[in-house]
């Protein structure tokens, strides 16, 4: 008897004991509620601990050998809803068809943000690859799934067709079935959904799909399925029958598929009809089950991460319906389990819920014009709705007549449906993309298929967990100072030089360190040590970066893959390049009011020297900065620089040129800095440039590489395509991609790109809001004159 049933059990025994009088009068309501709470306290329970999901963007997912991968990475935080705050960490891998790791990266994500690239070299010999990314966390969970993406490659000029190292693929068609609510129940109305793989063959497709009973009998002739290969009837189950689906085929040929044996007695939850409104169940039995349950309160719980609520029927025919107002669930996938009087699980059932998702309007609006010459296209993007304040979102531009770009999933679909299914599914991006009413029913048959996800009940009831991985941030930096003075020496000071990242760390008493920092690999990091009058020395030192946990080789799961690659585009059969060896550099898209890098020189500011007697005289960067008049303080581990001019706005920092999250500024001595710039009249920004020649030149540093870290992202590249008018790029080039648009109220942010002397584009927008409203918007823009 599991956790719950006991609890229950211990609760009536007591009120029996201490209140029987007042148990007979009002026990059914009592328990009702003990049975209610305790249902929804397991649910919290189970679900407290943070679950991650992944969702990367790519600009396309059929590429040419030569071109990059670029990608932009969205960590969710599942119970919140919200972006990811936990993980600066995100894995991202790609993988040959045999599950082989062909490369690895490290992404650095902050506030469930990251982006990056891979190039398609010589190294990638096969037709198809996988791509996984993951957080550390997310392994703790067999349950959450990482994001997984097939990609198609082309390989391009070398008279390789693609197509012959293309593994072959079994279009035998299968047959599964999915009875509605988990069962089968004899003597009962019931609900079977089916799926028929391969349904649309090319050359034998299915022709017609019939029930038979077990003698041959023809119970249903005109069973319907749509363009997925999925389907669903409604059948009376007759006492002790077998029944059996056959499948027609265009050529004559049938094969046959017996549904499971119907159970003798039980209770199903089925989706009975869906409104603009409400959802509309049946809870469904046979006649004997009825006879036992007859006025027994039956529990229905509703449930999604760590929110849940029950509600209450007593059974008194065998169909009953449950109206439920969509105001009352939650938005995207909700899980129902039915349990009977004695809280034993009977029926499960996934329902999706689009009230307050999407309200059928677009979420960006979006303008484009040329520019004054014709060769580039201005974009305006926007937030249709005001309220939202801010959203980051990432921009891919195809030619209109791309076939380049064929996800799984969607931004909406990989975070509100897919964590809660255990069998994959196609079209539902598309589906939710849609957001109409034919879309929405295509959605819950498709989940019928599902039963009780990816958290039945089972799994709820008795899953238990251990934190093997930890949470993810920054990289791990250990190591020993071998020549450390502990009774003068008490800090390392660190320093990255192109980041121009500083921090500080305390020696412990074995004259170790350790720290977790944002580390970038191929940078180099500078070492020194700090006695206690400040001074700095070069130490030996040990060093060692953490690799985190490695994965040479893995098991591509068995998802339903879109195919994304068109045997008729094969352009290594002419001998033709697509790409010139080298690419060109594209201008750098600057984005309204930002910039990625900007230096001392771009910020224009009146300069502070920084001389010798002022790190004496004041010691302290904090210090000095309250001396040039400005408002200092420190805030969740952050030092905070606000202007003194009212409204007092906080003042971003650049730390050599590049932006500072603050953390690494906190007690920093002013003998660091070389120089502090800023706009005297109206301060926008404050420019430090570190004192790195001083430092140099007086041989205080220890040097080492960065061998292990994060992957450096670089500005998006624009491959160099042979012709920009051939059937080749229409289909198959890329415009251009922005990893990281950042959107605020009321405000339009700009993109200029390239044209390439098209007139006609196809733009795929996936992002997220600071409420953790999911955005995913397809646009088609033509510049034609008419």
């Amino acid at each position: 008897m599991s956790y719950v049933r006991n609890m229950l059990k211990k609760y009536s025994e007591s009120s029996i004991l201490f209140f029987s009088t007042l148990f007979i009068l009002t026990s059914p309501d009592l328990l009702g509620q003990r049975a209610s709470s305790l249902l929804m306290n397991e649910v919290k329970t189970f679900f407290s601990p943070l679950r991650e999901n992944v969702f990367l963007h790519l600009n396309k997912t059929t590429f040419i050998k030569g071109e990059n991968i670029w990608f932009a990475a969205y960590v969710y935080d599942q119970n919140e809803e919200l972006p990811s705050v936990s993980t600066s960490n995100l894995h991202v891998a790609l993988y040959n068809s045999k599950g082989q790791e062909v490369k690895k990266e490290i992404i650095y994500v902050e506030h469930g943000i990251g982006h990056g690239q891979f190039l398609i070299d010589e190294n990638f010999t096969d037709s198809s690859y996988y791509i996984k990314a993951w957080t550390n966390w997310m392994n703790n969970f067999e349950e959450v799934k990482a994001y997984w993406q097939r990609i198609e490659i082309l390989n391009s000029g070398s008279r390789l067709n693609a197509m012959n190292t293309e593994p072959t693929i079994d279009y035998t068609p299968l047959v599964d079935v999915f009875p509605e609510g988990g069962k089968i129940i004899s003597s009962a109305n019931n609900v079977i959904g089916f799926q028929i793989k391969n349904a649309f063959s090319k050359t034998n497709p299915v022709e017609s799909i019939a029930l038979l009973d077990d003698q041959g009998g023809v119970k249903d002739n005109g069973i319907s399925f749509d363009a997925y290969g999925y389907g669903k009837f409604n059948m009376y189950i007759e006492h002790s029958k077998e029944y059996q689906l056959r499948v027609t085929f265009k050529n004559g040929n049938e094969i046959f598929k017996t549904l499971p044996q119907a159970t003798e007695e039980g209770i199903n939850v089925n989706v009975a009809s869906i409104s603009s409104s409400y959802i509309n169940l049946a809870v469904n039995t046979n006649p004997a089950t009825l006879e036992k349950e007859r006025g027994n309160v039956q529990f229905l719980l509703f449930k999604k991460n760590t929110r849940s609520f029950v509600k209450e029927l007593i059974l008194d025919s065998t169909s009953t319906i449950i109206k439920i107002p969509k105001k009352s669930l939650y938005g995207g996938l909700n899980s129902i389990t039915l349990f009977n009087s004695d809280l034993i699980p009977q029926s499960e059932r996934l329902v999706f819920n689009d009230h307050g998702l999407v309200g059928g309007g677009k979420e960006l609006k979006v303008g484009y014009e040329y520019n004054g010459t014709k060769d580039s296209v201005v974009l305006s993007v926007a937030l249709n709705n005001k309220a939202d304040s801010l959203a980051h979102l990432s921009v891919s531009v195809l030619p209109a007549r791309s076939i380049a770009y064929r996800p799984r999933q969607n931004i909406v679909s990989s975070m509100l449906v897919e964590p809660y299914i255990k069998n994959a599914f196609r079209g539902v991006g598309r589906n939710l993309e849609l957001n109409n009413r034919q879309s929405l029913l295509n959605t819950e048959l498709q989940l019928l298929l599902n039963g009780g996800g990816s958290y039945p009940w089972k799994l709820i009831e008795t899953g238990e967990w251990e934190e093997t991985f930890n949470i993810e941030n920054g990289i791990g930096l250990s190591g020993k100072i071998l020549d450390a003075d502990l009774g003068n020496e008490e800090q390392i000071w660190f320093y990255t030089k192109e980041m121009g990242n500083a921090f500080y760390t305390l020696l412990e008493e074995d004259k170790s360190f350790s720290v977790n920092q944002i580390l970038y690999e191929g940078d180099s990091l500078f070492i020194s040590v700090f006695d206690k009058k400040g001074k700095l020395r070069k130490p030996k030192v040990e060093v060692n970066l953490d690799m985190g946990n490695t994965e040479n080789a893995v098991q591509i799961p068995k998802q339903e893959f879109v195919s994304e690659f068109y045997p008729e585009l094969d352009p290594t059969e002419t001998g033709m390049s697509l790409l010139e060896p080298e690419t060109i550099n594209l201008d750098e898209v600057v984005l309204e009011g930002r910039r990625n890098r900007i230096g001392g020189s771009y910020l224009g500011y009146a300069n502070h020297q920084v001389t010798k007697e002022d790190a004496n005289r004041y010691g302290s960067l904090t210090i000095y900065l309250r001396r040039l008049g400005f408002r200092v303080s420190v805030e969740n581990s952050r030092l905070v620089v606000a202007s003194n001019r009212f409204p007092h706005p906080v003042l971003p920092i650049f730390v050599d040129g590049m932006y500072s999250n603050g953390t690494e500024l906190i007690d920093w001595p002013l003998s660091l800095v070389s120089r502090i710039s800023y706009d005297s009249n109206s301060p926008k920004a404050i420019s430090i440039t570190l004192n790195r020649q001083s430092r140099a030149k007086e041989k205080k540093y220890e040097v080492l590489p960065i061998a292990h870290g994060y992957a450096f992202s670089t500005p998006y590249e624009a491959p160099n395509y042979l012709s920009i008018k051939d059937e080749v790029f229409q289909l198959l080039g890329a415009i251009h991609w922005e990893p990281n648009l950042t959107l605020r109220a009321d405000l339009e942010s700009h993109i200029s790109f390239h044209s390439f002397e098209q007139e006609q584009f196809i733009i795929h927008f996936e992002g997220i809001d600071s409420n953790g409203k999911l955005i995913s918007q397809k646009e088609f823009i033509s510049l034609r004159q008419n």
